[in-house]
């Protein structure tokens, strides 16, 4: 009992003004680059979906859905929220977590925090409870099942474990919110979804709506089952909560809108389209040395936007076209361009076991892995370009990452779907959110700046 007991100490006496300026810092951040997602990602199909069938499922509420701006409960606001902000997969990574920590505790730290009337500080307070908790779950779970379940699994217990801490439970009620989500917690077999992609996704919408409605049902006297968090070997793992902010050094942001299997290899054709004068169409053979995760992606020709996401030789492709792997390079009016196409056609990726060595070391977070690969590009006239081995920006503790370049990308993903105007109103919106005193204003500031 010894490590829940230190989850849920540390759920229930986390409070803003405690938290070290660094976490708090890193706090927005985090807050920046997933929000930019949420508006980003909901120009996709499976947003609109998300929206219309939590708007007519939970329609009696106060949280706010940016894809529609319609008011429902903050368990349909997650929900719709979550899955606009995995929509494009350029949402945060986890360290441990091997998923997507942020699209879940955003949305639902967000929701609950406008359904209760509390400011911009207890928001992101409860995402810094969703990230470290989330990011000690994932590692027991990732170790305790043989299936490598997704986010919207151990999501479920990070959201809970938010939720607990903004409707401030009692120490007994924050120990079920954790059973029952867990006990619930969608399967999620993120493998099927990787050979078969489709709107399902890592499950963010499930984990953020699951984590709500467990911690609720808790308040009311539900109860949970027995959890892994009270295997005595997980301790280590657990007690450092409060000592040990993983979110220092444990949070990456992507640069490109595809599954961070695919980082290492676009980094390598970065380095090589920097380093050489490359002419697309000069290209006549692709290869890619990389790890076997990245190599499960595929190389067949996406019709989907999931499936480009899902997809090694596309963002490639597009990379080595565009110069960059945005939301307008995975859109699906984009995946029939014939010359993206006739390019990721000659990609060809092989797994080195070197890298799938380091590779799973790498998400352990244990010393001396990395998430690298190795592209080699062959022209027509005989030239073999080699990036040699490189490591992405997908690496703990990040890489070039602070508050100018988070405000960079949110211009660059809001910009996307927003004129600038509305893209600067939102940013100035997101920058204040600690100065906020009542978030469903800022939710009502940042629909109009969508809408208007």
């Amino acid at each position: 009992m010894a490590g829940l007991d230190s989850v849920v100490s540390f759920i229930r006496n986390t409070e803003w003004e405690n938290l070290p300026q660094i976490v708090q810092e890193r706090a927005l951040m985090a807050f920046l680059d997933n929000f930019a997602s949420i508006i980003a990602g909901r120009a996709a199909d499976v947003s609109g979906i998300a929206a219309d069938y939590a708007s007519r499922s939970w329609s009696d509420g106060r949280s706010t859905i940016f894809k529609n701006g319609d008011r429902v409960s903050a368990e349909g606001a997650a929900f719709a929220n979550a899955v606009a902000a995995n929509a494009l997969d350029i949402d945060d990574c986890g360290l441990y977590t091997k998923g997507h920590p942020g699209a879940q505790v955003l949305p639902a730290s967000l929701s609950l925090c406008e359904e209760l009337g509390l400011g911009g500080k207890e928001v992101l307070t409860g995402m810094v409870v969703g990230y470290e908790v989330g990011a000690r779950v994932a590692r027991c779970w990732h170790d305790f099942y043989e299936t490598y379940r997704a986010g919207g699994s151990w999501g479920s217990v990070a959201c809970a474990a938010v939720s607990s801490n903004l409707q401030g439970l009692t120490e007994t009620e924050t120990e079920e919110a954790l059973k029952v989500a867990e006990y619930n917690s969608p399967y999620i077999p993120i493998i099927r979804g990787v050979e078969k992609p489709g709107m399902v996704k890592h499950g963010v919408g499930l984990g953020a709506f699951q984590g709500i409605a467990s911690a609720k049902l808790a308040a009311q006297g539900f109860t949970g089952s027995d959890s892994v968090l009270e295997n005595n070997e997980y301790e280590k793992w657990l007690n450092d909560l409060g000592s040990r902010y993983i979110m220092v050094n444990g949070v990456v942001w992507k640069e490109y809108a595809s599954c961070a299997w695919t980082h290492p290899a676009l980094d390598a054709v970065k380095k090589l389209k920097e380093e050489n004068d490359i002419d697309p169409e000069d290209i006549e053979r692709v290869r890619v040395s990389t790890h076997e995760k990245a190599c499960q992606l595929g190389t067949d020709l996406p019709n989907k936007t999931e499936e480009a996401q899902f997809n090694l030789a596309w963002p490639l492709a597009a990379f080595l076209i565009d110069g960059e792997v945005g939301p307008t390079q995975i859109e699906e009016e984009r995946l029939d361009d014939p010359i993206i196409r006739n390019l990721a056609e000659k990609v060809n990726a092989k797994e080195s076991r070197e890298l799938t060595r380091l590779y799973h070391l790498a998400v352990k977070g244990e010393p001396g892995g990395g998430h690298v690969a190795e592209v080699e590009l062959i022209t027509t006239g005989g030239r073999e370009l080699s990036s040699g081995r490189v490591e992405s920006n997908i690496r703990y503790p990040p890489e070039g990452w602070d508050r100018e370049r988070i405000e960079r990308k949110f211009n660059w993903l809001v910009g996307e779907v927003l004129n600038t105007a509305k893209a600067d109103k939102l940013l100035r919106s997101s920058t204040s959110l600690p100065e906020v005193d009542d978030v469903e204003q800022f939710c009502l500031t940042c629909v109009e700046a969508i809408t208007q």
